[in-house]
């Protein structure tokens, strides 16, 4: 940047009007050049306007750099030659600093369309609105999940809208959650987050949607596959041996065109055969009967009664059912409470079953483990109640953790596999969520959260 200097034509100014006032001084007072000082005195007046003139014009310069900077306009320019060469040399100092604005500017611009290109191409819906309503920030996919093509403001009365902000509500303007909205001329699914924040001093509420109807829809695919899977496999393994036995008596009542064989002519052996197969076949009936039984109580879960409940007793009546067994296989049940006091909303019963099936895998995983032992933790993590049944026991296996809460797959040997896949269920109804954590030969973790 060039350093500005007062021109020579100012110090002239200057020094003019100074000669001026000396000179008025030695004459003030003398009759003979009383027309020399009404010139003198006209002429200083006359230069200092001058003079004030020329600063002022420099200060609205200076004055319309300023308000171009605040208003934002780097359109203007300013003229080198009108002051002289060193207030020139100013003015090009001027243009300097406005082209760098407008650089700035254009830049900026450019990296907020780059960002609005790179968050239009988001396959989620982004909106953010000021406290005052006023939609700030939309991109596209917002509007086309939606359905609501220039949208700027959020609060018109619409039932999409009202029913969104209800939401809202609920969720105490923060937090997930799985919308179904009827948009247009279906019903959509939604994840939607919502958070607010403090943005430039202004109250500002994001929200994101995600439309994962077709995520829906290919996991219960996958579901229907997997549990159509297990029960073609179950079915066959009971119906195949059913088959062979139901042809091994046929053969033996039978002859060989079919007819009806002559009771005289089986013997004690073909008898006891004969009775044999009918109890595989009446135990393997059993077998079938019970897996329906449990898919029947897999299907069919209780709406839950909700209800308030102390998290301290609802475990501690859970563990003394297994106080009896856990005495006889020396298991170390500990529990431990951040506040004995926590209440809960859920049903009592469902829950339980959840905790019983949890410690009832925990037991079964430390058979023929050293110094065997159970801990419970109740807390409050991020707004949620948090019960962790840890272990010491054998384990998962990495590549069966995932499958664990399978209807119907078990990792024990007569394990029915529902127990989890129940739990499970019974979390979601409850809006809550149930997690492992778990390596082989290293005990396991069951998180179970609950809002």
């Amino acid at each position: 940047m060039k350093n500005f200097r007062f021109s020579i034509f100012t110090i002239i100014r200057i020094l003019i009007i100074l000669a001026l006032c000396i000179l008025l001084g030695f004459i003030f007072g003398r009759q003979d050049l009383f027309f020399s000082q009404i010139i003198i005195f006209f002429l200083i007046i006359l230069l200092s306007l001058e003079l004030i003139g020329f600063v002022n014009m420099t200060n609205k310069e200076l004055k319309k750099l300023l308000l171009s900077i605040k208003h934002k306009d780097f359109t203007i320019n300013f003229p080198h030659n009108r002051l002289g060469k060193s207030f020139g040399d100013l003015l090009e100092v001027f243009d300097e600093v406005v082209q760098d604005f407008r650089n700035i500017k254009i830049e900026k611009e450019a990296q907020l369309q780059l960002l609005q290109l790179i968050i239009d191409q988001i396959n989620v819906g982004i909106v953010a609105v000021r406290s005052q309503h006023e939609i700030v920030f939309i991109n596209k996919k917002a509007t086309e999940i939606l359905e609501l093509p220039g949208l700027t403001i959020w609060n018109i009365d619409l039932p999409l809208i009202n029913k969104i902000d209800k939401e809202i509500k609920t969720m105490k303007s923060h937090g997930n959650k799985l919308l179904e909205l009827n948009i247009g001329d279906e019903v959509k699914q939604l994840a939607f987050h919502v958070d607010r924040t403090i943005f430039l001093e202004d109250d500002l509420l994001l929200m994101t949607f995600h439309d994962i109807r077709s995520e829906i829809e290919q996991k219960e695919i996958e579901a229907w596959y997997k549990l159509i899977r297990i029960l073609t496999h179950e079915v066959m393994n009971s119906i195949t041996p059913l088959s062979s036995l139901t042809e091994t008596i046929l053969m033996l009542l039978e002859e060989k065109d079919g007819d009806p064989r002559d009771i005289s002519r089986i013997t004690n052996e073909q008898i006891n055969d004969i009775r044999s197969s009918i109890k595989t076949i009446q135990g393997r009936s059993v077998g079938i009967l019970e897996f329906v039984e449990a898919y029947r109580k897999l299907t069919n879960i209780p709406h839950p009664e909700f209800q308030q409940l102390l998290v301290c007793e609802l475990i501690e009546e859970t563990a003394n059912l297994f106080k009896g067994e856990l005495d006889k296989k020396r298991i170390l049940l500990k529990t431990w409470f951040q506040n004995k006091k926590l209440l809960i909303k859920a049903d009592k019963h469902l829950l339980e079953q959840v905790f019983i099936n949890l410690i009832s895998n925990s037991i079964y995983a430390l058979e023929g483990r050293p110094n065997p032992e159970i801990s419970i933790k109740v807390y409050t993590e991020n707004g949620a109640t948090i019960s962790e049944i840890i272990d010491n026991g054998k384990g998962i296996a990495g590549d069966k953790i995932d499958k664990i809460f399978i209807p119907f797959f078990s990792t024990r040997e007569n394990g029915s596999g529902i127990g989890l896949s129940l739990s499970k269920q019974i979390m979601y109804l409850h809006h809550g969520k149930i997690k492992v954590k778990s390596s082989l030969g290293k005990g396991a973790t069951f998180r179970v959260e609950l809002s």
